[in-house]
């Protein structure tokens, strides 16, 4: 039987299928769902169980409440970094090394998120902070309410960003605009990155939902052998020339010409426009 506080941190991702969309909305709206209270364990399982499952064809990530996600859980960061390490009046020392631990604790979402061989959609409704943006980064698709923000305030905190942002940002929107979202740590409108090349759209709040569930409809016609294939391209594109890049092309069309998705798409392809045309004779 579920316990009390088992049933409270699976309540912290709420999971809907809605059509091929494997929906997954961060449910702490009190904290603006900061990253807190079992939160980033929940949705680690729940990226993994909509990957093995064939009916989630294309996940969708969204927030409860007024933000998407806040970022780490600063009132729980003070209690075991500021009351805790400090009760004998000493500051805490900064570790003389990186710890062993460090590589595996730190962008566990937006690795999990990278590696998933669906495709992600961000359906940002509100703040997207710290961590929080760094997950917006990770997805394949932003749609944006318009009354999202986006912000790289890890600095407000004296820290940088740890979830991915050094490397995702500035790839997607350049090494300028990446530079000013993270030394300013400012929280930024989405009038204002409007043209940087961030947001796929930008929908009135009330559409937020709609609009990200027709997108993942459009997606998820295509079959999902191919749609793993071609994200996990996009990103491996982006490390290599042209000329190598037909390398992994090369080998995997191979793979995908020898599937049963490629032969039915063709069989399919070529069936539905006869029947079209005997349709006009």
């Amino acid at each position: 039987m579920t316990n009390q506080t088992d049933q409270a941190d699976r309540d912290v991702v709420l999971v809907e299928q809605i059509g091929a969309a494997r929906v997954l909305t961060f449910n702490r709206p009190e904290s603006l769902n900061a990253m807190g209270g079992g939160l980033p364990v929940r949705v680690l399982e729940e990226l993994d169980r909509a990957d093995a499952e064939d009916e989630a064809r294309v996940v969708i990530l969204t927030g409860a409440g007024r933000g998407f996600c806040a970022g780490g859980d600063v009132k729980a960061m003070y209690r075991t970094r500021v009351q805790d390490a400090g009760a004998d009046g000493a500051a805490a020392q900064a570790p003389r090394a990186f710890p062993a631990s460090a590589v595996f604790s730190q962008g566990a979402i937006p690795q999990k998120i990278r590696k998933l061989s669906k495709p992600v959609i961000g359906a940002i409704n509100g703040d997207a902070a710290g961590a929080g943006c760094d997950i917006a980064l990770s997805v394949d698709l932003r749609i944006a309410s318009e009354r999202a923000r986006f912000g790289e305030v890890f600095g407000r905190m004296g820290l940088i960003p740890d979830n991915g942002g050094l490397y995702l940002l500035p790839r997607l929107v350049g090494m300028a605009r990446a530079a000013e979202m993270i030394l300013t740590a400012e929280m930024f409108t989405v009038d204002q990155i409007a043209d940087w090349g961030l947001l796929n759209a930008v929908v009135p709040h009330d559409d937020l939902m709609p609009a990200a569930l027709e997108f993942a409809e459009r997606i998820a016609n295509t079959p999902p052998l191919a749609l793993a294939t071609a994200k996990w391209g996009l990103q491996r594109a982006q490390h290599a020339d042209f000329e190598t890049s037909f390398d992994w092309v090369n080998y995997s069309m191979n793979l995908l010409r020898a599937s049963p998705e490629h032969k039915d798409a063709v069989a399919r392809f070529v069936e539905e426009r006869a029947a079209r045309r005997a349709s006009s004779d």
